[in-house]
């Protein structure tokens, strides 16, 4: 099977930050293409191909902070027994606006 997939991200924030310190609203945008053409070994029945396209967003709000200073402050909590931190954390929710797939010829063996 030979195949390529290709995708796109971008990332929108706003909110304060300083010193590598941010915390604030976020937005990541996600655009894939993908496009496979079947094993030669399956040629004999049927040469599949296919074609993916999908949109997904991932927004909310959060806060990052630099790995270093994330390693610091865990020991200073460990000294406390207290649980560690994450380097970057947050609440929010990740949609697929959409998604495509398509496969040819229309055969079971293709959609396997």
């Amino acid at each position: 099977m030979n195949g390529i997939i290709i995708y796109y991200q971008a990332a929108f924030r706003a909110g304060l930050g300083m010193f590598g310190l941010t915390a604030g609203l976020y937005a990541i945008v996600t655009a894939s293409a993908g496009l496979t053409v079947g094993s030669a070994l399956g040629a004999p029945l049927a040469l599949c191909r296919s074609t993916q396209l999908g949109l997904s967003v991932d927004y909310g709000v959060g806060y990052t902070i630099p790995g270093g200073l994330a390693r610091v402050i865990n020991k200073f909590l460990d000294l406390f027994n207290a649980g560690p931190i994450a380097a970057s954390a947050g609440i929010g929710r990740a949609d697929n606006v959409f998604d495509k797939l398509d496969v040819q010829p229309d055969k079971k063996i293709c959609k396997g």
